[in-house]
């Protein structure tokens, strides 16, 4: 009987975290260029700071994100991503600076 019932609450468990993981879709953050943001803001505050990126991966991406206007941060769950956009808005407001990414649905 105990067994039953740990076998039942298993596969409860189970079926919520493969339900969890079927709505918990990955996005891609795109961070977009803009003329006044500098490039140290970028590379230090945003990709090293909030993203924990190396400084070598951030300044690839910076540099990438100047030439092109855009380009992508990394892939992050839809609720991980959404976060990071509002602290990047956030840091970039407190500096003054009109930085902007934008969520991609994968």
């Amino acid at each position: 009987m105990v067994n039953l019932l740990k076998e039942k609450l298993s596969k409860k468990t189970k079926t919520k975290n493969s339900q969890k993981q079927k709505k918990e879709k990955d996005c891609s953050i795109i961070l977009l260029n803009d003329p006044y943001t500098t490039m140290d803001f970028v590379e230090n505050e945003i990709l090293s700071g909030i993203f924990n990126l190396r400084k070598k991966d951030a300044k690839r991406i910076t540099l990438a994100v100047h030439n092109n206007g855009s380009g992508i941060i990394g892939v992050f769950p839809r609720d991980t991503a959404i976060r990071k956009i509002e602290q990047v808005h956030l840091k970039a407001a407190a500096y003054e600076f009109p930085l902007k990414c934008i969520l991609q649905e994968c």
